[in-house]
């Protein structure tokens, strides 16, 4: 049986010690086998404690994946580099979870 395409959804929720949250959700489809994704989504939203989302913090980056670009390193994140902004925040951070759920159509 052949993978037409797969998606992975990763979905990762940042409290900090000061009572704001950062939710990043990460989106990547990729076609059969292929171990690069096609098209990459991501959307942060950081909310400070009374639910006001701040514009300066919040973002959303889209777009295909040509075969002769990279990614750019500040619009896609990978799990190593999520690992590392972990560690470089963690004297700030109260918690942080972290969510995949992989798709195979």
């Amino acid at each position: 049986m052949e993978i037409a395409t797969r998606e992975i959804d990763t979905t990762i929720t940042i409290c900090y010690n000061d009572g704001c949250i950062k939710k990043i959700n990460i989106l990547k489809y990729y076609v059969g086998e292929e171990k690069t994704p096609v098209y990459n989504w991501k959307m942060v939203e950081y909310k400070h404690p009374d639910g006001a989302i701040d514009k300066d913090r919040s973002y959303t980056n889209s777009g295909l994946i040509d075969e002769s670009d990279e990614p750019d390193a500040e619009k896609y994140i990978s799990n190593d580099e999520i690992e590392k902004v972990l560690l470089a925040e963690h004297n700030e951070i109260k918690t942080y979870s972290i969510h995949k759920m992989v798709s195979i159509v």
